[in-house]
Formats: C-alpha cells, sequence, structure tokens
C-alpha cells in the first residue's frame, strides 16, 4: 500500500469526525449568541434611515433586550443568578427588564 495516500485518507478522516463532533457540540449559548446576533443585524437594517438620536435610542434598546434576554438563558431565568452574573443588583436587573419589556420568572 502506499503510505501517503493512506496518511491522507487517515487525515481526511480525522477531520470529518472533528467537525461533526464540533457541529453535535453547539452549546446553548453558541444559539443565544447567534440569536442576539440576527436580531442586531434586523436592528440594524430597521434604524439606518432614522434621525441618529432615535436610531441611537432604539439600537440601545434592542441591545439591551438582546443581551439580558441571552444573560437570562444562559442562568436558566434566574433573575438574583443572571445579575451576579453581570455585575448587577438584583432590582438592577429587574428595573432594566421592566423597562425593556422583558417578562420575569423562569425561561
Amino acid at each position: 500500500m502506499n503510505t501517503y495516500t493512506d496518511d491522507l485518507t487517515e487525515t481526511a478522516d480525522a477531520e470529518e469526525t472533528t467537525e461533526s463532533t464540533e457541529a453535535e457540540a453547539s452549546s446553548p449559548d453558541d444559539t443565544v449568541a447567534e440569536d442576539m446576533r440576527s436580531s442586531m443585524a434586523t436592528l440594524a437594517d430597521s434604524v439606518l434611515m432614522l434621525p441618529f438620536t432615535e436610531a441611537r435610542s432604539r439600537a440601545l434598546e434592542e441591545f439591551d433586550r438582546a443581551f439580558l434576554t441571552a444573560a437570562l438563558a444562559r442562568n436558566s431565568g434566574n433573575i438574583a443568578r443572571t445579575a451576579r452574573s453581570l455585575g448587577l443588583h438584583r432590582q438592577s436587573l429587574q428595573k432594566l427588564m421592566a423597562r425593556r419589556g422583558i417578562k420575569s420568572g423562569r425561561l
């Protein structure tokens, strides 16, 4: 047998196995991050024609909403744990959630 060809085959098999393992290892954080990227991309398209101050305000609101929702998802909706992970007081997080229309409780 040709060892060069055998080595190439083994390398290709190893790469294929690594790729399939990486695809299977998609974590909830990956899903949340992708949702946040999608949300921000949609926002960017929708605010480009607005006056600066209105566009900035909407962008900040949407960022807050996406960021807080992602943080809550990472912490299974636990507000106290989410607040700690973000370096906020629980009450501050609850106020932000209320301002951005995010319902409290377990996700």
